[in-house]
């Protein structure tokens, strides 16, 4: 369970960073434009995520999302650190996604850093309480229901399709 933590607490730095990023682009855009772009912004945004929905939808195993590891190695504290950090800031589809909607949203980069956290924490604590609650129940799951492509396919259209409705959102 400590090793989860340490994992976690990497993507949630990661988070953190990407969020605080993402809040100085936009007020860079911000401030090196006139109203006139920024009106561009947010629908030029939600057509991103649309299309990373889309390809979300339409790729079935991403390149860089949920990387597998060797599990018989034994890893550090630095390197769960740092592999939780590589994976948080890993190109993915619903980051990528998260990240366009804190830069059309942000007003600094500090509100940009907030947005992160809560999304990270929110993924901290939603991380911790599945590992732990499965921990034990894993061992006897079925494999067969574990690798089941009917439902790798179910999560990822409803992922694809929270994307596009996000995405949506911004531009109406």
């Amino acid at each position: 369970m400590i090793e989860a933590l340490i994992f976690l607490s990497g993507r949630l730095f990661a988070y953190l960073v990407l969020g605080y990023l993402a809040g100085l682009s936009a007020t860079l855009l911000k401030q090196f434009s006139g109203s006139g772009f920024i009106l561009f912004l947010k629908p030029l945004g939600g057509i991103i995520i649309i299309t990373l929905g889309v390809l979300v939808f339409f790729i079935k195993e991403p390149p860089f999302c949920g990387q597998r590891f060797a599990a018989h190695k034994a890893f550090t504290f630095g390197s769960l650190l740092i592999l939780g950090f590589i994976i948080g800031v890993s190109p993915c589809a619903p980051l990528l996604a998260l990240l366009f909607e804190i830069t059309v949203i942000s007003k600094t980069a500090f509100q940009g850093l907030l947005c992160a956290l809560s999304f990270g924490l929110g993924t901290f604590i939603s991380g911790f309480m599945v590992i732990a609650g499965l921990s034990g129940m894993i061992t006897w799951f079925p494999e067969k229901v574990q690798k089941s492509s009917l439902i790798l396919s179910i999560f990822r259209i409803i992922c694809a399709l929270l994307l596009i409705l996000l995405g949506l959102s911004l531009i109406l």
